[in-house]
């Protein structure tokens, strides 16, 4: 025996809807026009630099750095089974700006 399910789709309509132009993203409606704050975070992925290039950056030592960063001084993400450092580019410049400050 088997079993059948009529599955009913909603029907959106109104000045935004798809026939109008508007779009849902990750479950939102956006209106004509406009971007979501989820096409704004991630419209340009992150670039990640390591440690090395990181601190010649900043004009630190690595080591320096990963003590920056075991006080939570700068952020990093540790990947691998090695724990490897790496760095936001952003963060790196948001230090040079003088908007990141260790201590």
């Amino acid at each position: 025996m088997s079993a059948h399910r009529t599955v009913q789709h909603a029907v959106w309509t109104g000045p935004d809807s798809p026939a109008a132009g508007g779009r849902r993203v990750c479950g939102h409606l956006i209106p004509l026009g406009m971007t979501s704050q989820h096409e704004r975070d991630f419209a340009t992925p992150p670039v990640f630099v390591s440690s090395g290039v990181a601190a010649e950056q900043l004009g630190i030592s690595t080591q320096t750095l990963r003590r920056w960063v075991d006080e939570g001084l700068i952020p990093a993400a540790r990947i691998g089974p090695r724990g490897l450092l790496r760095i936001r580019q952003s963060d790196v410049t948001a230090y040079l700006a003088g908007a990141l400050t260790p201590g």
